[in-house]
């Protein structure tokens, strides 16, 4: 009995891969409102690691690689990023 609940359950839970994204944004709320989409297609976030990136005096860009998990594929995910106003560059590492 034991053996066929555990086979059902294994069925149910999928593995899905980890992937990172690496992104070029202008301001921060633009990683904000990234995330947030992440977020809403239930996509977990493992990792994330922000980085600044200054040119000029007065001009800052910022980047950051963030490490996802879930059933959404990198292509679908990086045509929705890159669709966001605010971000300059989307690539999948």
């Amino acid at each position: 009995m034991a053996e066929s609940w555990f086979f059902i359950l294994g069925k149910r839970i999928q593995h899905h891969p980890e992937f990172s994204v690496e992104l070029a944004y202008l301001e921060k709320t633009y990683l904000d409102n990234v995330l947030r989409l992440c977020k809403n297609h239930h996509m977990s976030i493992v990792n994330l690691r922000i980085h600044t990136v200054e040119e000029a005096e007065d001009e800052v860009h910022y980047t950051a690689t963030v490490d996802l998990r879930g059933s959404m594929t990198p292509e679908a995910l990086l045509q929705l990023i890159r669709q966001m106003p605010g971000v300059t560059s989307a690539i999948v590492l």
